[in-house]
This record gives C-alpha cells, sequence and structure tokens, in this order.
C-alpha cells in the first residue's frame, strides 16, 4: 500500500497567492509531485515574495520566480505535470 501525500495550503498561504491562482488546482499540482518541489512552485504563485525568501532562494533563481515566469516554468515539466500545472493560473497561458 502506498501513502499519498497531500498538501493543503494554509488560509496564510492563499492569502499570499495572486488573485488569479486557482488555489484548489495547485493543490492538485501538489499532489501529484514530491513535496521537495511545492516550495518553488508555490512561490511561483505569489504576489510578490519577501525579503527572506529572496535570500533563502538566491537573487538569480528568485528572478526566474515572479508570476511572469509562470508559463516558462510549466516547461520544465513533463507533459502529465505541465496539464495539472497550467490550470494552476490560467491567465498566465498565454491562451
Amino acid at each position: 500500500m502506498t501513502m499519498t501525500y497531500v498538501k493543503r495550503l494554509t488560509k496564510g498561504e492563499r492569502a499570499r497567492l495572486r488573485p488569479t491562482v486557482d488555489a484548489q488546482a495547485l493543490e492538485r499540482f501538489f499532489d501529484a509531485t514530491p513535496p521537495g518541489f511545492h516550495r518553488f512552485f508555490f512561490l511561483a504563485c505569489l504576489v510578490d515574495l519577501t525579503p527572506d525568501e529572496v535570500t533563502a532562494l538566491g537573487e538569480q533563481i528568485a528572478a526566474l520566480v515572479p508570476a511572469r515566469r509562470q508559463r516558462a516554468l510549466g516547461g520544465l515539466l513533463s507533459s502529465d505535470l505541465e496539464a495539472l500545472w497550467l490550470p494552476v493560473d490560467p491567465s498566465a497561458s498565454g491562451a
């Protein structure tokens, strides 16, 4: 029997998401990905990064995370995971 890791966003995490981000779609994406990747993709969905988050990521990596990069991040994924990622923020899909 395999255990499924289910990541549910807290109220605080939801409050930091861009208004165009579908929190439930993000949770479905997290359900299909290893927990070690969640933080990076969560940060890609935020209105803004805190100074501590920028410091932890490093300036160069932090520059890859803003909303304008969300569509490009999908290109890093397999087609199955990209299909789960794109509905997270439909406004970023370029469609």
